[in-house]
């Protein structure tokens, strides 16, 4: 650091605007990054045309189980690729992606014209693309409550939080783990004042029943 002060110290006053100009841009850049590994589908079109949403993070502590709604009785579907299959409620219909940097990613929307922006999305990593630990320190960074899961008997990071945004609250859960050197992020992403107890219960019936390829 000291090193790197002196040699600033001897730039012009040219040279010092344009290097700090340099830094401001990598920062920008690193924050925009950052955004799209974290944040859904739905939202990314408003990054995409250079609108990045002002938030703020809001901590959120796990729901109680007993106070969870019994959604067993809901009727399911089957979906599978050559990642990942799951059960998914009747309910909810989907679309599949492709990852920008490599990766496929599957978008779980309510059917109901009042989701309220609700999704939940599945999107696995390829190798070069994105590492576990990248992806768990942005949402460390958000603040979000930490737990550690198994999912499929494989170690998994739970987070869980809220963010404010454009007076509402969007509030999200991720579980991040990784399998056969691939990394999976399962994200649900809803806005509410409150929380939705129903809706994080689907959540965490889909990454329950998850089954990685291999298993």
């Amino acid at each position: 650091m000291d090193r790197f002060s002196s040699i600033f110290e001897n730039k012009t006053k040219k040279q010092k605007i344009l290097i700090g100009i340099g830094f401001s841009a990598l920062a920008f850049f690193l924050l925009l990054v950052s955004y799209l590994i974290t944040t859904p589908g739905q939202n990314k079109s408003q990054v995409q045309n250079g609108q990045i949403p002002e938030v703020t993070a809001i901590s959120v502590q796990n729901s109680n189980m007993s106070q969870l709604p019994n959604t067993a009785k809901i009727p399911t579907e089957n979906y599978k690729n050559s990642d990942f299959q799951i059960k998914y409620p009747s309910t909810f219909s989907y679309q599949q992606e492709v990852l920008s940097g490599g990766g496929e990613s599957l978008v779980l929307k309510p059917k109901t014209p009042d989701g309220n922006g609700t999704y939940i999305e599945i999107q696995v990593y390829s190798p070069s693309s994105a590492s576990q630990s990248a992806i768990e320190d942005v949402f460390s960074a958000l603040g979000y409550s930490k737990s550690q899961i198994l999912v499929a008997k494989l170690p998994a990071t739970e987070f869980k939080g809220s963010i404010v945004q454009d007076s509402n609250s969007m509030r999200e859960m991720a579980v991040i783990f990784t399998n056969q050197s691939k990394v999976y992020k399962i994200q649900l992403a809803y806005f509410s004042k409150q929380e939705n107890k129903e809706i994080e219960q689907i959540f965490n019936n889909i990454v329950s029943g998850l089954i990685p390829s291999g298993y």
